[in-house]
């Protein structure tokens, strides 16, 4: 688990487009990102 803390929230909607499902590491494991609850 990770918490970011962006000021802008356009840029925290970027990076949830941008990283939400990306295959991560060496056994392509897809990261999850979401806004908190």
């Amino acid at each position: 688990f990770a918490f970011i803390y962006m000021d802008d929230e356009r840029d925290a909607e970027d990076a949830i487009h941008g990283l939400d499902r990306l295959e991560f590491g060496r056994h392509g494991r897809r990261l999850r990102v979401e806004w908190t609850k």
